[in-house]
């Protein structure tokens, strides 16, 4: 997980200046709202290369499981 902070003022358009650079590339007209997206597109592709595939991760078959307590009885 990354955490940004962005101080701003009352100008939303530096928020979408990073949006758009982490999704898109784009650069913005602040240097380091360019970095910031870089910095989050890095962290995202890293994560996404370091995830296990669904098709590889371990499941359970229900099916076959023993029940921890058997309530029959009660």
């Amino acid at each position: 997980m990354i955490e940004i902070e962005i101080k701003t003022g009352k100008d939303p358009r530096a928020l979408a200046e990073l949006i758009a650079s982490a999704v898109h590339g784009q650069p913005a007209d602040d240097a380091s709202v360019t970095a910031a997206g870089k910095q989050v597109r890095d962290v995202q592709e890293l994560e996404e290369r370091q995830r296990t595939s669904w098709t590889d991760a371990e499941t359970v078959n229900f099916a076959t499981l023993e029940p921890e307590n058997d309530w029959s009885d009660v």
